[in-house]
């Protein structure tokens, strides 16, 4: 599936479940849901990005080929961690295939403000 289609069938799903909430006045607690699933997919998004990395670290080594570090992006990474760990924390620093859930992050803290509208 693609990034685009995954994303709108998301945001089709937010409004599905959290617009009655926004319409029937608990806006608070249709927000609050949100920041929450917004927190749960930024700490899996961390964890995934670690174990990302050093899996692709771990082959790379063990099967004596440097090229699984520079096609998956993560060989800027390894050689300076401790400059771009506060970017993989800010999600500014994204490896391939772990583009999309930083979207879906923020287009989730967005959708309180846009039910709203």
């Amino acid at each position: 599936m693609r990034p685009s289609s995954s994303c709108f069938i998301s945001g089709y799903l937010a409004a599905y479940i959290y617009g009655p909430i926004v319409a029937g006045g608990n806006f608070l607690a249709a927000t609050k849901r949100l920041v929450m699933r917004a927190w749960h997919m930024y700490v899996a998004h961390i964890l995934l990005f670690l174990v990302f990395t050093a899996q692709i670290a771990r082959t790379a080594r063990r099967f004596d080929n440097p090229l699984y570090k520079d096609e998956l992006n993560v060989a800027n990474f390894l050689q300076h961690p401790d400059v771009l760990i506060r970017a993989g924390a800010d999600v500014r620093y994204k490896p391939v295939n772990l583009d999309v859930l930083p979207l879906y992050i923020t287009l989730v803290l967005a959708a309180p403000l846009i039910l709203w509208c």
